[in-house]
């Protein structure tokens, strides 16, 4: 319409235009000469004067349009006045219809472009300003509302901790100013509907009996919880400067809260390690779940109904990791770190519920984890506070490495003696060899200790180490004596053992078979845990506890709590066989939460069921020395080593060892005893073998006869020679050892040790009559070499059958060129960490980030390891492989298998290694070149 009415317009200001120059020219002509007298004339016959015509000419000249141009619109009195034109007859016209028509035309290409270029511009430009000033406005506005909400009520704490009460969305920022940490505090205070209305939870600050005065932040939540934040000083020197660290604690207020915070462990938050082995090893811990089991193939399925609580948490407590309840594994610390320079510390009194899983649907984070603090009436009965509360750190670091080694130093080991130093050396410096009882069979005799013995001797190439005995040793678990049908004449046969340069160490453990004897005295002088409930007549009368462990189907467990009763009769129990036997040291399996009795009442309650296992080392302590233990939640004193868990022989098994042993070294166990070389037990045994040998590490083969003389040697030739408790200096057992004493791949300690080793002769009575026994098949030879490739650069390599079983001359080879390369190189580099870690806590096993915390490659690396920051290994794990990926960090690096130099900070692919190779690299000074 806007269109037809400038059209409109043009044509009548043209008409207009038209009319008034008539006009004018016809008013002219009076004006110029005056009243014309036609009378008078006889010039022309119209009348009309030379000059007149002169002037007429002159005005032709002047285009008409230029007179009009200098206005736009016409004046009001010349629009279309009728009686104006009826006064102009077509004879004073100056132009015709033809001039008028053209003229037109002329002024409709004249006008209407002009319309456009003039008038259309600026309404568009003017409109165009105004919409886009409305969209500033909308804009301005909807940042200030969104600017207010997440940005004004996130109050900055402790100048790098930002959070908001309403949301009670935290954010933790480092000193480049970059957020590194996010959650959400309080996850269990939800809106809900109250009376018709929306009930929200609101925060108040704490009354002032309830605030603290340290300048600590207080807010509560009433009758729901309370909330108390406060940053921690760190003390000056070293990388204090930049460390900071915050407090977090929440305080129930109700039997119905259980405090619980979660945070965002999405794979682009950073890369998160520590806590403990759970199900799969996921390496790093986001990668994986907690809540999931694992499958014989190596896949996660989900857990089983009713294995999991309603909300997916689990008790952090020891179990096998299969996932569920049993979410994680034997070795824990409530410790976890980022890769950007962050870690979670919770306090060791809380009753502690985790979880890792997906975030609700629809949420921008993809992964997150829980903590949450909850009493219970299994792993937390004992209330340390009349209702639960949640008590943790956060603490950040320039980098993960920095971070890392300042809370490593907060647990510094003093008052070590010498003993214990030559025992940590004996444990990286010489395998340990592992004697266990089958099931249900009583296999592990004299004549199993003295051939194993022989075996390792006959070898020559491997030394000779620790040997432990399974629990096998008694008659029934917890009667803390030999059995003397299997054992008649230890003594001698220890002594012998000594004499060739080995070491004993007993298996023993704090569950009693209700079978045995002890258990008797036990339950007469009130040493066991007793049941929970029944009143104060029913506790009164300390019935014991029961459980089932291992292949015993009844047992009670000794109160080491009890320091009074227990401890001592237990001290003096040990006392006792190493003075009879002269047993050097005791390996203590300690099972794990699962398997305590299930509601225990101890003498003095602790805050859980494994704060049991400190207790129990610490008696055994105090009465004969520790070489290692098979679980832990708190880094026991050296030499003692933990244990890795027993592992299947699989390719699976093999490949979560890596991962497990660095996790293990994070969480501050930097001692570690991985499994037997080809794995503890076979996966597809039956569930009653599995079930035992999950426990407790079964020996592959074991052999029993019924001589009646029995040979001790050091070749393969038996020589019938008696054995009796004299001992006579004229046998010639000494030469043999001698000679094998010799071979330049025996170290000069064994040498030394055996050189000047007497005759002996014995007698033994006749044992029960069994052929060879294969509690499981060997492993494949393709497995058994590749985990001895990997065990060889592991801090102890224990084994539970010999390289030579397998009756491959190029297999035993391969173990020969490993056990000269782990006492040149690998040997030396654990003892110079050892010290490193009795002063620091770092770990010997290393992941790859701890050389380079900045290179985002070395954080996801699950499959190689570093030997401090000297030896990089990266070993094949899977079947068949003769290729793999290698990642080497920054530097030059020295090939073990052909000597050449590689540079760093670069992925090496299909990297060759052959069968009987294994990939290491040497780190080279910085100045190498080329």
């Amino acid at each position: 319409m806007l269109g037809f009415r400038n059209v409109y317009i043009c044509l009548v200001e043209m008409a207009i235009s038209s009319n008034e120059s008539v006009h004018a020219d016809h008013q002219q002509v009076p004006t110029g000469k005056g009243p014309i007298d036609d009378s008078s004339s006889d010039e022309y016959s119209d009348g009309i004067s030379d000059d007149d015509v002169r002037n007429r000419s002159n005005s032709v000249r002047v285009p008409l349009r230029n007179a009009r141009r200098k206005s736009v619109m016409p004046s009001p009195s010349l629009k279309l006045n009728d009686s104006d034109l009826e006064d102009q007859s077509p004879h004073n016209s100056v132009t015709s219809i033809n001039s008028l028509s053209s003229l037109l035309k002329e002024k409709l290409v004249m006008t209407f472009p002009g319309v456009l270029r003039k008038k259309r511009p600026r309404e568009y430009k003017l409109r165009g300003f105004v919409a886009v000033l409305f969209l500033c406005i909308v804009f301005l506005v909807g940042f200030a509302y969104i600017f207010y909400h997440q940005q004004v009520l996130q109050r900055a704490y402790f100048d790098r901790i930002r959070f908001n009460k309403e949301e009670r969305h935290v954010r933790v920022f480092n000193e480049q100013g970059q957020e590194i940490l996010q959650g959400w505090l309080g996850t269990f205070l939800k809106d809900a509907p109250h009376f018709g209305f929306h009930e929200h939870n609101v925060a108040y600050p704490c009354l002032p009996r309830d605030a603290p005065t340290d300048g600590s932040l207080c807010l509560e939540w009433m009758h729901k919880a309370r909330l108390y934040m406060r940053y921690q000083a760190i003390p000056p020197g070293g990388d204090g400067g930049e460390m900071r660290c915050y407090q977090i604690e929440w305080h129930s207020l109700s039997d119905e809260v259980n405090p619980t915070d979660c945070y965002d462990w999405s794979t682009d938050k950073g890369h998160w390690y520590g806590g403990g082995k759970t199900p799969g090893m996921a390496w790093p811990m986001e990668l994986g779940g907690n809540l999931k089991e694992r499958s014989s193939d190596g896949t996660f399925e989900p857990a089983k109904k009713g294995d999991v609580p309603e909300d997916g948490m689990a008790p952090f407590v020891t179990g096998d990791a299969s996932g569920g309840l049993r979410s994680w594994g034997n070795v824990l610390n409530r410790y976890f770190i980022n890769s950007r320079g962050v870690a979670l510390s919770v306090d060791p009194n809380t009753p502690l519920y985790t979880s890792l899983e997906d975030a609700p649907a629809g949420g921008k984070v993809g992964k997150r984890f829980c903590l949450q603090a909850r009493y219970d009436d299994f792993a937390f009965s004992h209330r340390t506070s009349p209702l639960p509360r949640l008590n943790y750190s956060i603490c950040t670091a320039s980098n993960v490495k920095t971070l890392h080694s300042f809370l490593s130093e907060k647990s510094l080991w003093d008052g070590l003696k010498k003993e214990d130093l030559d025992v940590i050396n004996t444990m990286l410096n010489e395998p340990v060899w592992r004697l266990s009882d089958g099931p249900g069979s009583k296999q592990l005799t004299e004549q199993a200790l003295i051939e194993r013995a022989e075996g390792v001797v006959a070898l020559g190439f491997l030394r000779q180490g620790h040997v432990v005995l399974g629990e096998g040793w008694q008659k029934h678990p917890g009667d803390f004596t030999l059995d003397h049908t299997r054992f008649p004449t230890m003594r001698d046969t220890i002594n012998i053992i000594h004499r060739r340069g080995f070491r004993i160490a007993l298996t023993i453990s704090p569950f009693i078979s209700t079978e045995s004897e002890s258990f008797q005295i036990a339950v007469r002088k009130g040493l066991l845990v007793a049941e929970q409930g029944g009143g104060a007549w029913h506790q009164s009368r300390n019935v014991p506890a029961l459980t089932r462990y291992g292949n015993t189907a009844s047992a009670g467990v000794l109160d080491v709590t009890n320091v009074n009763h227990t401890v001592p009769w237990l001290r003096e129990k040990l006392r006792a066989i190493v003075d009879a036997y002269a047993i050097d040291s005791f390996y203590l399996d300690v099972g794990t939460a699962f398997d305590m009795p299930r509601f225990p009442r101890l003498e003095h309650p602790r805050p859980n069921l494994d704060s049991f296992k400190t207790a129990f080392l610490e008696a055994v302590l105090g009465g004969a020395a520790v070489l290692g233990m098979s679980g832990a939640v708190q880094r026991p004193r050296p030499p003692a080593f933990v244990s890795l868990p027993s592992a299947p022989s699989s390719w699976e098994a093999l490949r979560a060892i890596i991962p497990t042993t660095l996790t293990y070294g994070v969480i501050g166990y930097p001692f570690i005893m991985p499994g037997a070389v080809g794995g503890d037990y076979d996966p597809n045994a039956t569930e009653e073998v599995k079930l035992t040998t999950e426990v407790k590490t079964s020996e592959v083969t074991v052999e029993t006869t019924t001589p009646t003389t029995v040979t001790i040697s050091s070749g393969y030739d038996y020589n019938e020679t008696d054995i009796s408790s004299s001992v006579s200096p004229s046998d010639a057992v000494s030469e043999d050892i001698s000679s094998v004493a010799d071979s330049p791949a025996v170290s000069s300690a064994t040498s030394t040790s055996t050189t000047s080793l007497p005759p002996f002769t014995s007698t033994t009575p006749q044992t029960t009559a069994t052929s060879r026994t294969s509690l499981s098949p060997p492993p494949p030879r393709e497995l058994y070499l590749r985990w001895l490739q990997l065990a060889t650069f592991l801090p102890a390599v224990q084994h539970r059958l010999l390289p030579s079983q397998y009756e491959d001359d190029q297999l035993l080879e391969v173990a020969r060129e490993l056990a000269s390369l782990r006492q040149k190189v690998v040997n030396p580099l654990l003892r110079r960490y050892a010290r490193e870690a009795l002063d620091s806590g770092l770990p010997l096993v290393r992941p790859l980030w701890m050389l380079d915390p900045t290179d985002i490659s070395c954080h996801m690396v699950s499959d190689e390891f570093s030997i401090g920051e000297e030896l990089i290994v990266a070993p094949v794990l899977r079947e068949g492989a003769r290729e793999r990926e290698v990642y080497l960090p920054a530097g030059v690096w020295k090939d073990g298998i052909d000597s050449s130099l590689r540079k760093g900070d670069r992925w090496m692919h299909n990297y060759r290694v052959n069968e009987d190779k294994v990939a290491y690299f040497v780190k080279m000074p910085d100045n190498t070149r080329f």
